[in-house]
């Protein structure tokens, strides 16, 4: 609940489903299989970081090949 945290991480408008302040790598990766006020954010974030790589690696591999007149 929201009076299980610091004052200065409290808003009003949330009233459930706080994370945890302190916690290492395993529990993180535990806290991504359930909802809390962040789900979205989060999973936004890990989507767009394991995506653009391999089209940013496709896009620059096809604009070589583009500019340098090769296929």
């Amino acid at each position: 609940m929201s009076h299980d945290i610091p004052e200065w991480r409290r808003d009003k408008y949330i009233l459930a489903g706080y994370r945890p302040l302190e916690a290492d790598y395993l529990q993180v990766i535990k806290r991504l299989s359930y909802l809390h006020n962040e789900t979205c954010n989060v999973y936004t974030h890990l989507i767009g970081s394991v995506l653009l790589p391999p089209f940013a690696t496709a896009i620059h591999i096809q604009s070589v090949h583009k500019y340098m007149g090769t296929k």
